[in-house]
């Protein structure tokens, strides 16, 4: 009963819709019916990862530009995890930009003022996440976070730029992005084919992965990808999604707002593992990636740990 209260409401709700837009105008209609979006964009995205060594100097310095030229002003946030500690420091309107192109500029150092602790503390694993809000010239207010919408009320929450403008890598967008203190594992390591199973049930029972061939790819020195359709056996129209990995110097584990191209309520995701395992620097023929499967709002546990075995071809 519980696996057809499952089947049902994914059926109801359906897959997420993607929107195909125009790189050239960057026209973002979204829940508020609005005709066009603000919207800040990379010419070439800063870096996703750098080595522990080089925490302590970092330098990024990335033009933006306003493809839309309709912003008035772009104020950026700044999260930062530390892995050694386990806190998280948040410092909101971190940098502002009130003209177009401009250069995008911050160090090691002017991160750890604006969050209040010495630049010291930076280290392997801490991840650095940045949101934009980009103001349009009448005063609508774009964030870097997708729309959210509460079922129970009917409400719409912050959020109102297009999902598919904040997750595709090919439009370079300074509206979220992020980069992480890694250790580089080798090039050679975990790529090609491997052989997918998913051997313990989760979120109302059953695997979420049918066994199947997959195919890793680097994405960066401590990310690799692979394709894979989630929850086949349901057969409900669902194309294959894109798994990402993350190796944090010496753990393996999903990276966290994965998407299963699925929404149920709030949305299912994947997360990293609380308990994450680990993996070889040499020997890289099976693969054991922990990590949870974000249910949340759709009648099952959310945040359930779980995890599936790459096995080299």
């Amino acid at each position: 009963m519980k696996k057809l209260k499952y089947i049902l409401a994914y059926f109801v709700l359906g897959a997420v819709s993607f929107t195909c837009t125009d790189q050239s105008t960057f026209r973002n209609p979204s829940h508020h019916e609005l005709e066009r979006g603000a919207y800040v964009r990379f010419v070439t995205a800063p870096p996703t990862d750098y080595k522990p060594e080089e925490v302590q100097d970092i330098s990024i310095s990335a033009q933006v530009y306003d493809p839309n030229g309709n912003v008035a002003q772009y104020d950026l946030s700044v999260i930062v995890t530390v892995a050694s500690t386990g806190e998280t420091y948040r410092a909101d309107d971190f940098l502002t930009i009130t003209s177009f192109p401009n250069t995008l500029s911050m160090t090691s150092q002017t991160i750890a003022d604006a969050i209040g602790v010495d630049k010291s503390i930076f280290g392997a694993g801490d991840f650095f996440q940045f949101i934009g809000v980009a103001t349009r010239n009448d005063g609508v207010k774009f964030y870097g976070v997708e729309p959210s919408f509460d079922e129970d009320n009917g409400t719409v929450g912050i959020g109102n730029t297009e999902g598919n403008l904040l997750n595709a890598v090919a439009y370079k967008d300074a509206m979220t992005f992020n980069f992480i203190i890694a250790c580089p594992i080798d090039d050679t390591l975990y790529t090609g084919k491997y052989m997918l199973t998913h051997p313990v049930g989760t979120c109302c029972g059953g695997a979420i992965f049918l066994d199947q061939e997959v195919e890793l790819t680097g994405i960066s020195v401590y990310q690799r990808t692979f394709e894979a359709i989630y929850l086949e056996q349901f057969a409900i129209g669902n194309g294959p999604m894109t798994f990402t990995i993350n190796f944090i110097c010496g753990t393996v584990t999903s990276a966290d707002n994965t998407g299963t191209g699925l929404q149920c309520a709030n949305g299912i995701t994947f997360n990293g593992s609380d308990n994450p395992g680990g993996y070889s620097e040499t020997d890289d023929s099976v693969l054991v990636v922990k990590f949870q499967e974000a249910c949340q709002d759709c009648g099952c546990p959310p945040d359930e740990e779980t995890e599936i075995i790459l096995t080299k071809v």
